[in-house]
């Protein structure tokens, strides 16, 4: 728990923040996290995380293929979600947005990079590594039975390589809902 919150509390001083909004299903079902009100998140380099778009409000491309669902953000963020543990799974298509190559002030050096990680109750439980611009998709199913407290974290894929076209894509992300599942976007991640 107090690792969760150092990590949620230096999304907080990075910029995240999220208003709370409540999920709760019966049976089975698939809750895509654009179904949430992201545009209230926000994420590095002073950016609002987007809906269905890149961070800089392009369409969500990786590798030449667009993705209507998901959300682009950019290093650093953490979007949290408080659960009741019945959440089953969560899956998406991670990597950096194709607009990435024309991203950035021109200044930089290097490709762009991210890394894409989903946390747990204070742990790591699914880690992408270093992906760069033009890598294929990476896909993540990271099982979340009994999880709690769930974070979306994008960090930076290299130390200031790139750093300000780290256009980072969530596409096709989601969650399967157990029966009687709650999720909910965290309003307050300090105070969770």
């Amino acid at each position: 728990m107090k690792s969760i919150r150092m990590v949620v509390a230096a999304g907080l001083v990075l910029g995240c923040g999220c208003f709370a909004q409540k999920a709760t299903k019966e049976s089975s079902e698939i809750r895509r996290v654009d179904a949430f009100d992201l545009s209230v998140c926000s994420c590095g380099m002073g950016k609002t995380v987007q809906i269905g778009k890149s961070v800089d409000g392009h369409p969500l491309t990786l590798a030449g293929k667009t993705y209507a669902h998901g959300f682009g953000t950019h290093p650093e963020s953490g979007i949290a979600f408080a659960a009741n543990g019945k959440v089953e799974s969560f899956d998406a298509l991670i990597g950096l947005d194709d607009d990435a190559a024309k991203a950035g002030s021109g200044k930089s050096y290097g490709q762009p990079a991210a890394q894409f990680n989903v946390w747990a109750d204070g742990r790591i439980v699914w880690a992408s590594g270093v992906v760069t611009l033009g890598q294929k998709p990476v896909s993540a199913h990271v099982d979340l039975r009994g999880a709690k407290e769930i974070i979306l974290e994008t960090r930076g894929g290299n130390a200031w390589t790139a750093w300000d076209a780290a256009n980072a894509d969530w596409a096709d992300a989601r969650f399967t809902l157990g029966a009687g599942a709650e999720l909910e976007l965290v309003d307050d991640p300090a105070a969770y």
